[in-house]
């Protein structure tokens, strides 16, 4: 029997979560039995790792034998019912137009840990390959239902549940497309000595995977909404009181517009058009010393404040004017802050950049999708660096997004978990 650790602490974490969402607790459990049987299959001098940190990730589990080296393991749970197509590289395609690349995903884990092999114990000669298994099929269906004659190269690190028998260490040994080099056991068990456990087995990765992650995520943004939502009913409050104060203000008779030419204080006085009587009906009043440089026939111009009065020469009536020349700008809607010359390094480099909007133009690495809250996940790259970005549901206008594929996108860069992400609002083709 193969040697199994962190099995007490993953069975201990699906009891804790088993009030949870059903779907997170199905691909923890897979991942259990996927360790049970590679236990009870493989020889006592291999290992078997469930979710030890190697650098930034913390993969489903690691197979660590001194006749083939290292393979990382992603387990798969999926019902094939809601898989539409699989891809020659491993994507798979399902019913509700999603997709996810299990491959591309761990493979990222595969070159972290060399990386982490060669850093940290100067191992650089030993075979570090990587397999996904669909522990939710057998092989035999899947080939039935999805392969497109493919090469059988696929088939070596692309497995399968009924591949979990006593053939399993070979399948693993020449799942590598090189010629496995293994490793000495004094060195496995040095590895095995200061490799920790995940505390955090439903975990992010590159993404945020995790149902409750996801749930924190959507409540702390539907918050964050309704608290501007409110800021902006007490903004529009207090613009209305003030409006209604200022209109107060308007029919002043003779003696008090007297009073306040001699004193050099603020009027309000009403401007017309000299084709027109005085308009006794007020319009709203700009809190601007500029006044338009012509209205239409019949209308009354905006009124204005102003310690200057004059009078127009042509129709003797007192207007405000001011010194510039230049029109009060028109209000607009906001825009995206920058465009896709950014870069995200650019972006995220600067603290005053968190809750600005941004454009650019980025690559889909990877796409999550998770069917209770309908929130979108995606991993986002400009080529040089990545940032997670967040579609929540009912976001208007949002294409078919597609893995590898390249995007004009829009959002916003906010803080979650003290991590950077961009929750977006556009997508562009």
């Amino acid at each position: 029997m193969g040697q199994y650790l962190g099995k007490e602490e993953l069975e201990n974490e699906i009891a804790r979560l088993s009030a949870h969402n059903q779907n997170l607790i199905k691909g923890l459990s897979a991942e259990l039995n996927v360790g049970k049987h590679l236990e009870k299959h493989l020889p006592s001098d291999t290992y078997v790792i469930v979710h030890p940190i190697i650098g930034l990730y913390d993969p489903d589990i690691l197979v660590i034998s001194p006749r083939y080296g290292f393979r990382i393991i992603e387990v798969k749970n999926w019902d094939p019912s809601n898989i539409s197509g699989v891809g020659p590289n491993g994507s798979v395609y399902f019913n509700n137009q999603e997709s996810a690349n299990p491959m591309g995903q761990v493979k990222k884990h595969r070159d972290e840990l060399w990386k982490y092999l060669k850093a940290s114990f100067n191992i650089s000669n030993a075979t570090v390959d990587c397999l996904v298994l669909h522990y939710g099929m057998d092989k035999d269906k899947f080939q039935k239902d999805f392969d497109k004659n493919w090469d059988s190269a696929f088939y070596k690190n692309t497995i399968f549940r009924d591949q979990l028998n006593e053939d399993i260490d070979n399948v693993l040994r020449y799942s590598s497309k090189v010629n496995s080099r293994g490793i000495s056991t004094e060195t496995i068990q040095k590895i095995v000595n200061n490799i920790k456990i995940s505390d955090k087995k439903f975990k992010e990765g590159e993404l945020i995977e995790t149902v409750t992650e996801k749930e924190k995520i959507i409540e702390e943004y539907e918050g964050e909404k309704k608290t501007v939502t409110k800021l902006v009913y007490v903004v529009i409050a207090m613009l209305l009181v003030m409006t209604v104060g200022i209109f107060k203000m308007m029919p002043l008779d003779s003696k008090q517009e007297q009073s306040e030419k001699d004193t050099g204080e603020y009027q309000v006085q009403v401007a017309t058009n000299p084709d027109t009587q005085s308009n006794s009906q007020g319009l709203p009043l700009e809190l601007d010393d500029t006044v338009p440089d012509a209205t239409k026939p019949g209308e009354a111009a905006p009124m204005a404040l102003s310690s200057n009065p004059n009078v127009d020469s042509n129709s003797g009536n007192t207007i405000s004017q001011s010194n510039s020349k230049e029109p009060r700008p028109e209000a607009v809607e906001s825009e995206p802050l920058n465009n896709s010359q950014i870069t995200i390094s650019e972006m995220i480099g600067d603290d005053q950049n968190i809750d600005k909007q941004f454009e650019l133009s980025l690559l889909v690495k990877k796409f999550n999708y998770d069917p209770g809250s309908e929130t979108k996940f995606l991993l986002l790259s400009d080529g040089s660096d990545t940032i997670e970005g967040v579609i929540f549901k009912n976001t208007p206008g949002i294409p078919y997004i597609s893995v590898n594929s390249t995007y004009r996108i829009t959002g916003t860069l906010s803080v979650y978990d003290s991590k950077l992400q961009l929750i977006i609002s556009s997508v562009m083709e």
